[in-house]
C-alpha cells in the first residue's frame, strides 16, 4: 500500500521542526505521487538550489518545470543536467521538447540529433523530429 497522504502531513509537520533539504525532497516527491505538482514544484525549488549538482533531482525539476509549461526554465535546467550526464537520452529529449514549445526549432533538431547519437530513438523522438523537420521544410528528412 502506499501512504502518500500520511507522507505529505508528516513530512509538511516534519518541515516545520527540521526543515532540512531532505525532507522537503520526500514531501515533493509525496505530492508528485498524489499528482499535485504545484504544491511539490517549491519543495523542489528549495532542494535543487542547496542540491544543484544531484543529477536525479535536477531532472525531477527540469521535467516538472516542462509539465507546468514553464519551457525556458525547463531548458536551462536541462542544459544544465547535461553537463554533468552528456549521454542522458531523457535530458536530451526534454530539451528537445523545452525548445521546440519555445519555437527554437533548430535547438529542438539538434537536441533530437545527441539524443539519437545517445540512444535508440522512441517513436516519439521519431515523430517529434519529423514535426520539426517538416516545419523547418525539410520535406525529405521528415519523411
Amino acid at each position: 500500500m502506499k501512504y502518500y497522504s500520511e507522507a505529505i502531513e508528516f513530512f509538511e509537520q516534519e518541515i516545520q521542526h527540521n526543515p532540512v533539504i531532505d525532507h522537503h525532497i520526500a514531501l515533493a516527491e509525496a505530492y508528485l505521487n498524489t499528482d499535485d505538482t504545484s504544491k511539490a514544484l517549491p519543495h523542489l525549488e528549495k532542494a535543487i538550489a542547496t542540491k544543484d549538482t544531484d543529477p536525479t533531482l535536477r531532472l525531477s525539476y527540469a521535467n516538472l518545470l516542462l509539465h507546468g509549461e514553464r519551457f525556458s526554465e525547463a531548458a536551462n535546467h536541462y542544459l544544465k543536467l547535461l553537463e554533468q550526464t552528456p549521454n542522458s537520452v531523457i535530458a536530451w529529449n526534454g530539451l528537445a521538447f523545452a525548445m521546440y514549445k519555445n519555437d527554437d526549432l533548430i535547438g529542438a533538431l539538434n537536441a533530437l540529433l545527441k539524443s539519437a547519437q545517445a540512444g535508440t530513438p522512441k517513436p516519439a523522438q521519431v515523430y517529434l523530429r519529423a514535426i520539426i523537420e517538416d516545419k523547418l521544410e525539410l520535406r525529405k528528412e521528415a519523411l
